[in-house]
C-alpha cells in the first residue's frame, strides 16, 4: 500500500511539472509582449523544475530498484526466457501461470502486462509438428 501511494506521489510531481513547463512554454512565447514581467521568473521556474525532476527521478529509482535491483533483474531475467521460448512451450507457460495467479488479482495483472509486453517483442510464429516455424 505504502509503494502505492509512492507511486503516486510521483505521477502527482510528474503530471504538476509537465503542466508547469505547458505554462512557461505558453509564457515564453508571449514574454515578447509583456512588458514588467520579472526578469528571472523564466530561469527561476526552470530551476524548480530541474530540481524537482531529479528530486522525482531519484524517488523512482529508489521505488522501483529496492534490493539492489534484484526484483527488476528477476523480472527482466523471466521476460528473456519468454522471449527466447519456442511458440509451444510460450504459450503452454503463459496459459499456466495465468491460471495459477488467477486467485491473486496483482499476481494475475503482472503477468498479464509481462505478457502483453513480451508478445509485442516476439516474432509471430506458428510452429508445425516437427518443430519448425512456418
Amino acid at each position: 500500500m505504502k509503494k502505492a501511494l509512492e507511486l503516486e506521489n510521483v505521477h502527482y510531481k510528474y503530471e504538476r511539472l509537465t503542466s508547469l513547463i505547458g505554462i512557461l512554454q505558453m509564457f515564453t512565447a508571449e514574454i515578447v509582449e509583456i512588458a514588467g514581467a520579472p526578469a528571472n521568473c523564466l530561469n527561476d521556474a526552470l530551476f524548480e523544475i530541474e530540481l524537482e525532476m531529479q528530486e522525482n527521478n531519484e524517488q523512482f529509482k529508489n521505488l522501483i530498484w529496492k534490493n539492489g535491483g534484484r526484483r527488476m533483474k528477476e523480472v527482466v531475467e523471466m521476460a528473456c526466457m519468454l522471449l527466447e521460448m519456442g511458440t509451444d512451450t510460450y504459450m503452454k507457460s503463459k496459459y499456466m501461470l495465468l491460471a495459477a495467479s488467477g486467485a491473486h488479482p496483482g499476481d494475475r495483472h503482472f503477468f498479464e502486462v509481462l505478457f502483453d509486453r513480451v508478445e509485442k517483442k516476439r516474432p509471430l510464429l506458428i510452429e508445425d509438428k516437427r518443430g519448425g516455424a512456418a
